[in-house]
């Protein structure tokens, strides 16, 4: 399988990564077992075309990924830290 952009998760117990070609997907191996899991399934997701794919995990391991909605749809996100 093709994979890219892995990320360990923030306790070490797990390596998230992007499945590419067949099937996109985002996908998390544990170490322990090397069990897989599917962490969010990528079919029909419309990637940033300038800027590509990429995966990044936010704090809590949750993934954050680059998203195409097209030019007319700017959107804003106010974050307040906890």
């Amino acid at each position: 399988m093709s994979v890219a952009f892995p990320n360990w998760s923030a306790n070490g117990a797990y390596m998230y990564f992007l499945r590419v070609l067949e099937n996109p997907a985002v996908l998390r191996v544990r170490i322990s077992d090397r069990k897989v899991d599917v962490v969010a399934d990528l079919k029909g997701f419309s990637t940033a075309r300038y800027w590509g794919i990429s995966l990044a995990l936010t704090p809590d391991d949750s993934p954050l990924l680059h998203r195409n909605l097209g030019t007319q749809d700017v959107c804003a996100l106010d974050w307040e830290a906890p």
